[in-house]
């Protein structure tokens, strides 16, 4: 036992002891993992079912290639130059990779690139465990696509959206702000909305506001005068609603200035309330010479 301990191990026993090392590794992998094996120059020795199932390749074209036969053309050639130092110096590479499979399609892989060593310590190939993420990746880039589409939506309109903080801290306003308002949009983060508001609105607003959250998905209207940065007071038409489903609770409010509006509102009805003045004086002067003339009064 003690001679077999001190023999020397034969080249051939130690590549022997190295494949079924690998070997063993590998099939640990396959069960969970997409799994593929290179050389030493990225050309592949071996795929599991797994990886023949997504790139739609089979074994016979697939061994004996290089990985870039699934390449996608997403990636720049900085992407794959990292890629490759990192692992041809010895060190594990993480990351998410876009693939092109032989049908054309595109999936993602999270993938984990390993080197592989013999017993003298030198990188003999690559193994590598990549797991699907194309449905996550197909979600992420829906949301970046919707939230590209809102960005632009709010950047262009000449409402003002208005993000708050429960407690009424202003978190973002929307570039028209500086039109409607006068402010430039870092001015006011940070402040509180309710210190801008007229002493006489407050308090209706803040019982919106409370509204607000207490209802989730539910809109609450009010109108109110807002400061202009030059000291006079616009009314604002504010629309405000808290959705449970954002990761952070805060109020979306969207506001138009409505000043005009109100003014011409409030002339007609000046107008509307001389009208009816005068043509109740009318009355009371026809009842007048009626009187004079020895006739009855008109009922009103």
């Amino acid at each position: 036992m003690v001679e077999s301990l001190l023999t020397p191990i034969s080249k051939d026993a130690k590549e022997i002891k190295t494949k079924a090392r690998l070997s063993a590794l590998l099939g640990a992998l396959e069960k969970i993992a997409i799994v593929s094996a290179t050389d030493i120059g990225g050309n592949i020795t071996y795929v599991n079912e797994k990886f023949i199932d997504i790139s739609k390749y089979s074994r016979e074209e697939l061994i004996g290639k290089n990985h870039r036969i699934l390449k996608s053309g997403y990636h720049d050639e900085a992407f794959f130059k990292n890629l490759w130092e990192t692992i041809s110096t010895g060190e594990i590479w993480r990351g998410e990779i876009k693939n092109k499979a032989k049908d054309g399609s595109f999936y993602w892989v999270d993938s984990s690139i390993s080197p592989t060593f013999d017993d003298s310590g030198k990188i003999m190939g690559y193994v590598a465990a990549r797991f699907p993420i194309t449905e996550l990746k197909q979600e992420q880039e829906a949301l970046n696509e919707s939230e590209k589409k809102f960005r632009a939506l709010i950047e262009n309109s000449k409402d003002l959206i208005s993000i708050l903080s429960f407690d009424g801290t202003i978190k973002y306003e929307s570039p028209s702000i500086k039109e409607m308002l006068g402010y430039s949009q870092d001015e006011l983060v940070g402040e509180n909305a309710f210190n801008f508001i007229h002493p006489d609105d407050l308090a209706a607003v803040k019982e919106k506001f409370a509204e607000v959250i207490k209802n989730p998905g539910k809109v609450q209207k009010v109108d109110f005068r807002f400061l202009h940065k030059s000291g006079t007071w616009l009314v604002l038409e504010s629309i405000g609603n808290y959705d449970t489903k954002d990761a952070v609770p805060e109020v979306v409010v969207n506001s138009r200035d409505i000043t005009a509006r109100k003014e011409a509102e409030n002339n007609l009805e000046k107008m509307n309330q001389f009208m009816i003045d005068r043509e109740l004086k009318m009355i009371e002067l026809k009842q007048k010479i009626a009187e004079l003339e020895g006739k009855p009064k008109e009922e009103k």
